[in-house]
This record gives structure tokens, C-alpha cells and sequence, in this order.
């Protein structure tokens, strides 16, 4: 299989301060810096410097010949291969692909789950998927399949919500990323291989030490 066949997450670690480089595009910096927010602002940085860290390291793509721009919705596209970028409080991911894809990143456990938002977020039978897992860690796993497959759409899903997070073109991964437990979910357009990088400063690392998190439901 040829490495341009993988879907490919790059992942970060956001630090305590940010070491800021200026970045390109223009359009990207020009929304860094009108970020008010310090915290949002690094996550924005960081989301991107892994992007084009990964974009060199899977296509040999930098800022200047990737053909990055922004569409109507927002989305951050290139012309040479399908992008998506995903932040948190505490870290970063970014997804590079053939074709579309999508990607969202979420510690897999928070206080801010409730099983009530279950209820919200999903189907009955969305409900079912994953049952070994507690309700809250099952709130980060459907909701990341469903912010992936709505990133990766662009405009087919008027919210996240409406997507199907038993789509089996969804990929869904835990892994550890300094002491904290990460689900990461991204999208193709097909079940791809996988392949899992982590940032640090200027160096890029494989990482084959994660969980790919089977859909199940009860029988």
C-alpha cells in the first residue's frame, strides 16, 4: 500500500507558552492574531504549525505549495490532498488524506460529560455503539465521529449532530499523549489504513502505541 493510500493524524502536545512563528498562509495568521482569547489563540497556532509539519513529512508539502485557502463555510482545503485540523484545552491534531477527510480530537475523559448529553448528541440507536464503555467515554467517542464525518462533509450536515457516527469510514483511536487519554476520530471516503504521528517542537514521531476503538453494539 502506498503511503498516499494511509490517512494520516498528526497529534501535539499544546505547551504552557507557545513559541510563535510567524505562518502561512496570511489568510491563517491574520485569524491567529485577531483571536482575542490566549488560550484559543496557541490552540489555533498549534493546530496549524502540526498541519504543515505533517503535510512536509506525508506529502513533502510546505505553506507555499500545498494550495491552501479557506472556503465560504470556513474550512481550511489545499489543492494537492484532503486536510483537517482539530484543537482542544490540551492538544492538537491534524489529518492529511488522498481526499476529503475530517478529524476531531477530545480528552476521552471530562468532567464536562454528562450521560444527559448523551441524549442529546445522539441517536437511540447511536446510543447502543460501544457498549463496554462508560457513558461519558462513550460521549467523547460518538462525538468525535460525529464532528469528523460533519469536517469532513463541509456542507452536506447543517451541525455535527446530524451526522452518523456508525459510519463505517470513520476511524476512531485512543492513545496517550503526556499522562492524558486522548479519542481521536477521522473520516475518509473509504476504510483506509492508518497511520499516527506525534509533534514535538521540529521533530515528528511515529507512534503505533494506540487503541483503534471497534464500532460495536449489543447483540
Amino acid at each position: 500500500m502506498k503511503h498516499h493510500d494511509t490517512l494520516d493524524i498528526y497529534i501535539a502536545t499544546i505547551p504552557d507558552r507557545a513559541d510563535y512563528r510567524p505562518i502561512l498562509p496570511p489568510e491563517r495568521q491574520a485569524m491567529i492574531d485577531a483571536t482575542r482569547n490566549e488560550s484559543v489563540k496557541t490552540q489555533k497556532y498549534l493546530a496549524w504549525d502540526t498541519l504543515l509539519k505533517g503535510l512536509k513529512n506525508s506529502r513533502g508539502l510546505d505553506a507555499t505549495t500545498a494550495g491552501l485557502s479557506r472556503t465560504e463555510r470556513g474550512k481550511w482545503i489545499s489543492t494537492k490532498c484532503g486536510i483537517s485540523i482539530s484543537h482542544c484545552r490540551t492538544a492538537v491534531a491534524a489529518a492529511i488524506f488522498e481526499r476529503a477527510t475530517g478529524v476531531d480530537i477530545e480528552p476521552f475523559e471530562d468532567p464536562r460529560y454528562r450521560e444527559a448529553i448523551l441524549f442529546r448528541i445522539a441517536t437511540e440507536a447511536e446510543r447502543k455503539l460501544f457498549p463496554s464503555l462508560p457513558a461519558e467515554q462513550r460521549i467523547a467517542v460518538l462525538w468525535t465521529r460525529k464532528e469528523a464525518a460533519f469536517k469532513r462533509s463541509d456542507r452536506d450536515l447543517p451541525t455535527p449532530i446530524e451526522a452518523d457516527a456508525a459510519d463505517q469510514t470513520l476511524c476512531s483511536i485512543l492513545i496517550r499523549l503526556d499522562g492524558v487519554d486522548y479519542v481521536i476520530s477521522a473520516a475518509a471516503e473509504e476504510e483506509v489504513a492508518l497511520r499516527v504521528f506525534e509533534v514535538r517542537g521540529d521533530t515528528v514521531a511515529e507512534r503505533s502505541d494506540f487503541e483503534l476503538l471497534h464500532v460495536l453494539s449489543p447483540v
